[in-house]
């Protein structure tokens, strides 16, 4: 009466509010969860699906990973698993993912519409699915706009604060005319904000930014950050509902609400660029 959560760590926003949302479902049912996390490390990963084969678990849900899906059917044998936020590659693993490209091309429009057309892209790591659809659909933009795409205005922050703190100074010291930043999560989005006023650059008014994810601390932070919505709680209460109807023999259709622009103070417009 146990399912298995495999988690990349606890101590992102994301992977809490995923964890809420199946913690709320769990309340109706007296099955227990069981949380291990693998602090991003590839042998970790596969480490704990052992463990959880070894303990005999009813289902096993992996958040991100970076697991094969072939391997990871072949260590978990007939236990039911489910992948959410991450490539599911060869298909014979269920996902539940949200539309990165689509948040990715509404964040870029978003600045666009704002005036901007010199706009830098703090992208994730690309061996991560989530970064490289953020990253196409950032493309599409500028394509679908009239917008060159210019590979010296992307970093690789690589969804990590610190290094997205370096990587927004070295796009602006690299291409001063930068006006607007879309940075892969929130709390690179903070990162980025902090390098530009390090360098006397105020935001919005020297430069835009617009974020991913919607933590919570996105509508506290200053100034409050535009950003691309995640439904992390919703994420989490669909995924447990699947794998209890996996468990339980049933089949049903689950709908993850889309992602959405939570528009802030971060971006402002500048009136002399002409669409």
């Amino acid at each position: 009466m146990t399912i298995g959560i495999i988690a990349p760590t606890y101590d992102t926003s994301w992977v809490s509010a995923i964890l809420d949302g199946m913690s709320s479902r769990m309340k109706c049912h007296s099955y227990d969860l069981l949380v291990e996390t693998t602090q991003w490390k590839l042998e970790r990963e596969r480490l704990e699906l052992h463990d959880y084969v070894r303990r005999k678990v009813d289902g096993i849900i992996v958040l991100g990973g970076f697991l094969s899906s072939v391997e990871v059917k072949k260590i978990c044998g007939f236990i039911p698993v489910l992948f959410i936020s991450r490539d599911g590659e060869s298909g014979d693993i269920p996902v539940i993912n949200i539309d990165n490209e689509l948040g990715g091309y509404l964040a870029t429009t978003h600045l666009i519409q704002k005036g901007h057309s010199t706009i830098a892209h703090i992208c994730g790591p690309q061996r991560s699915l989530d970064a490289r659809q953020r990253l196409s659909g950032y493309q599409r933009a500028l394509k679908g706009a009239g917008i060159s795409y210019e590979s010296d205005l992307i970093g690789d922050g690589n969804f990590d604060q610190s290094r997205s703190f370096w990587q927004a100074q070295a796009i602006m010291k690299k291409r001063p005319d930068v006006t607007a930043m879309f940075v892969a999560n929130d709390l690179c989005a903070f990162g980025a904000i902090q390098a530009l006023h390090q360098m006397g650059l105020e935001v919005p008014k020297d430069v835009s930014v617009v974020g991913f994810d919607d933590v919570k601390m996105a509508d506290y932070y200053i100034p409050r950050l535009t950003t691309i919505r995640q439904p992390f709680f919703e994420i989490g209460v669909v995924g447990i509902s699947y794998m209890l109807d996996v468990i339980g023999g049933e089949q049903d259709t689950y709908h993850i609400p889309t992602v959405t622009l939570a528009e802030r103070d971060s971006v402002a417009p500048i009136n002399d660029i002409s669409l």
